[in-house]
């Protein structure tokens, strides 16, 4: 892996990186950041917040919002601060479900039609990838229409979070193939709104998915379409099993808030060998 340039400091991100790297959520991931030319690097340490139940290794659903940010980076570098950049849809591929110790993101800014621009990514650790995937995004757009609040960026700390993450972000079950998100300022992506962060949304459908599955069989692949920007104002995702089968289930999920349709998945499980 060749080496990055350009690694900020956490006191800087509300600075100069404010509309996108300075995210609640982001801060809560405590994300090392480093972009050289068309390539984006993010990199996450083992921390209480962000731990699995009952352990201390990296929960993966934190390795998902982590790619999700890292995607925008390799783009969003190009990208006046003034002009704004907001995700279409992203799939991810995983090869397992655990991480061991650190993991670093790192994404590569394939190139753009018009306002549409792609990137692709892989997550690794100490043993190599545990995912890889990609992403579409709207350039010229906003999250939630209007530029973030540097000021209200820079304010929010993560320090009182103290894991496991599913509790830092708000993360339970909510009924039969069902999980909530709501309470925690730490899933907020974009302040003006505030808005939940895509990385997040996709996280909550991760786990209905992960949940509806059967037991012996975990999410190997996950396409996502983000339809309208998810108000902080609890996030509900429910999936359901299209297909089943031994060798791989084919499922769908959708998050709503307060009703309203913000993005859907289509997933595939396979048994966990």
């Amino acid at each position: 892996m060749a080496a990055l340039t350009g690694l900020l400091p956490p006191d800087q991100l509300a600075k100069r990186l404010f509309w996108q790297e300075a995210s609640p959520f982001i801060r809560t991931l405590g994300a090392e950041i480093a972009v050289d030319g068309d390539i984006a690097q993010m990199r996450i340490r083992p921390l209480a917040r962000l731990a699995m139940p009952g352990g201390s290794a990296i929960d993966p659903l934190a390795g998902i919002g982590l790619m999700d940010d890292c995607l925008s980076l390799s783009i969003g570098k190009s990208v006046p601060a003034d002009r704004g950049i907001a995700t279409l849809d992203l799939w991810f591929c995983a090869l397992r479900r655990e991480i061991e110790g650190e993991c670093v993101a790192r994404a590569n800014y394939v190139g753009a039609v018009g306002d549409l621009a792609t990137a692709r990514i892989e997550l690794r650790d100490a043993r190599g990838i545990v995912m890889h995937g990609g992403g579409n995004f709207l350039l010229g757009r906003f999250p939630s229409g209007e530029p973030g609040d540097p000021e209200h960026a820079g304010r929010f700390s993560p320090d009182g979070y103290r894991g496991p993450f599913r509790e830092t972000i708000g993360l339970r079950e909510a009924g039969p193939c069902k999980v909530s998100m709501v309470g925690s300022d730490a899933v907020i992506g974009w302040e003006a709104g505030p808005i939940v962060h895509g990385g997040a949304v996709a996280i909550a459908l991760f786990e209905a998915a992960q949940r509806t599955a059967p037991d012996d069989q975990f999410v190997r692949t996950i396409s996502l379409r983000y339809l309208s920007p998810a108000a902080h104002r609890g996030v509900v995702a429910c999936a359901q099993i299209d297909r089943p089968a031994k060798r791989a289930c084919h499922l769908s999920a959708s998050a709503t808030v307060e009703g309203k349709l913000v993005a859907t998945a289509t997933a595939v499980t396979a048994p966990d060998r």
